[in-house]
């Protein structure tokens, strides 16, 4: 009896553990979704009506994601992910993956800036 339940707990944990993750991400592109069809509902209703649509009604769906922010995020996650393996005493180099991905959004970025420096002067 006391077997059995032993085994649902890992059981458990790898269901859970890998469903969450897919669920999460299933979450936000169910509420993106909705929320542009919303936006497109309410241009064409304007159009029908004969009304204009504002331009700025559809300025936040394609919104740019800043390579600044999301390249200082992966970089600090891997290395705290470096950090934490080397101090369990596993390899702690996969923790670089993440660090390298950050570190080429920053390059990225600081190209694009002081490409629009340029431009702009």
């Amino acid at each position: 009896m006391y077997q059995s339940v032993e085994l649902l707990v890992p059981l458990f944990g790898i269901v859970f553990g890998t469903l969450m993750p897919i669920l999460i991400v299933w979450l936000i592109l169910r509420f993106r979704g909705e929320r542009n069809r919303l936006i497109y509902d309410t241009a064409v209703k304007l159009a029908e009506k004969g009304q204009p649509v504002p331009p700025e009604l559809f300025s936040n769906i394609n919104q740019p994601s800043s390579d600044l922010r999301r390249g200082l995020v992966l970089a600090l996650v891997g290395m705290a992910i470096s950090i934490s393996l080397y101090e369990v005493g596993v390899p702690w180099t996969f923790g670089l993956i993440p660090a390298f991905a950050g570190l080429g959004y920053l390059v990225v970025w600081w190209i694009e800036r002081s490409q629009q420096a340029k431009s702009a002067s």
